[in-house]
């Protein structure tokens, strides 16, 4: 592993500045001799086993990002100036930092992934008048992204996670691909057991309070075209992982509930987000905000909008007649809530929806 890490600085620190994107595809005299060099080291057992620090690639890499920006600003970003993949071949033995035998050891992975994010978002600086990034985060990205989510979870407070996190989402909604994909990984590293680790609701409550105080990530700024899909994947309703959202996790969602409420007084304003959660109230995990979520929803959503309506009409009856159906005496026991159900009812029923004027039929009855 040692060799691996430190071919790829080598690799990063000769490579032909013809070639950026792929490192020292092209090997000169000099390079050839110096990874003879690192090999005999290496079978002489006169490696070092820390893993090769970053900085001394600063300046290689800074001329090579600064290089390439003249040559492909098309791309939507720079070149990374190394070879990503293989670096992701060379460091993919690290493990999670729960295995680090000491607290240097600890300490220099952390650093090592601080650096390689720092590295890797400074290439994203190439934007349409949109203010989009062009394309996808590569495979190489992806594992980086992925990574890190699982990274910020075992960091203790101490160690600052919101340095590995906030760069991510102060991305915006123009990068909303890597944003989405970081939260995608926190959610599956964090639900993988039925006890989340202690990080994983800290973090997601800094990184909630965060997002909502971020101009750019508000639905009335004027680049948020994509923050809606965001929120919804930060509050944890991406499909990707709902499977993981079982009945031991009804704790979690139960201590959440201040911050879905925030959320649906505007989130369910729009049609699209209204099928989303309430695809996401019927995981196991979500009970205990099923009953709340009837009054939220009559609270949030644009009565006077037939654009809203012809859409959402269907999703909603078909959450109310679930809800009744599985929910029936509670709703019945909270006047607020029976009052809430019947006005979105009634309403349905008023725009001659099928489905609706059924279940009205059907509660009327059994009252």
């Amino acid at each position: 592993r040692e060799v691996s890490a430190r071919i790829t600085v080598w690799r990063a620190q000769h490579a032909d500045p013809r070639h950026p994107q792929y490192g020292c595809d092209q090997f000169t005299a000099g390079s050839v001799a110096m990874l003879k060099r690192y090999v005999r080291a290496f079978m002489a057992n006169r490696l070092s086993c820390s893993v090769p620090e970053w900085e001394t690639l600063t300046t290689k890499l800074a001329h090579q990002v600064l290089s390439s920006k003249s040559r492909r600003r098309r791309r939507g970003r720079s070149d990374p100036g190394i070879d990503m993949q293989l670096l992701q071949a060379a460091y993919a033995w690290l493990p999670g930092l729960t295995e680090a035998q000491t607290p240097q050891e600890r300490e220099e992975w952390l650093r090592f992934w601080r650096l390689t994010l720092s590295h890797r978002l400074q290439t994203l600086d190439e934007r349409d008048e949109h203010g989009e990034l062009e394309g996808t985060p590569y495979e190489s990205d992806q594992w980086l992204l992925d990574r890190i989510a699982a990274t910020v979870i075992e960091m203790e407070p101490a160690e600052e996670p919101e340095e590995l996190w906030r760069p991510i989402l102060a991305l915006g909604p123009g990068a909303h691909s890597w944003v989405e994909g970081f939260l995608d990984d926190f959610f599956i590293h964090g639900l993988h057991s039925d006890s989340p680790p202690p990080g994983f609701r800290q973090q997601w409550i800094a990184m909630i309070d965060y997002m909502a105080a971020a101009p750019g990530w508000s639905l009335s700024s004027e680049k948020g075209f994509h923050a809606p899909t965001v929120w919804q994947s930060l509050l944890g309703m991406d499909w990707v992982y709902q499977m993981a959202w079982d009945a031991s996790k009804r704790g979690l969602i139960q201590s959440m509930a201040a911050y879905y409420e925030a959320w649906c007084k505007w989130g369910l304003r729009d049609r699209h987000a209204v099928k989303v959660f309430l695809h996401f109230l019927r995981t196991p995990a979500s009970d205990p905000i099923v009953i709340p979520s009837v009054t939220w929803l009559v609270n949030a959503v644009p009565f006077d909008s037939p654009y809203f309506w012809k859409d959402a009409q269907t999703d909603i009856a078909f959450f109310l007649d679930w809800c009744w159906v599985n929910k029936r005496p509670a709703i019945r026991q909270s006047a607020p809530t029976m009052t809430s159900f019947m006005k979105l009812l009634e309403h349905l029923a008023g725009m001659q929806n099928e489905f609706a004027l059924v279940l009205l039929e059907r509660v009327r009855s059994d009252s």
